[in-house]
């Protein structure tokens, strides 16, 4: 089966402190259903709540991935 659960923007349209109360849960969900979670956004969150995260920026047209 796959453990793959994409968001993509979700928490765009909600305000600071519902956005970070929403990514505590989502954290827990997507651990206790064992979940590979991949959350796409273009605001600043909180960086403790992640494993790992990825940067994208462009860069003279081109894409340039850095992983912080």
């Amino acid at each position: 089966s796959i453990n793959i659960f994409t968001l993509d923007e979700v928490l765009s349209s909600l305000d600071t402190i519902t956005a970070s109360i929403m990514l505590k849960f989502i954290k827990n969900f997507c651990m206790e259903m064992k979940l590979n979670t991949f959350v796409v956004s273009h605001v600043e969150m909180e960086a403790d709540l992640f494993d790992e995260q990825v940067k994208v920026t462009k860069n003279m047209g081109f894409s340039d991935f850095e992983v912080i």
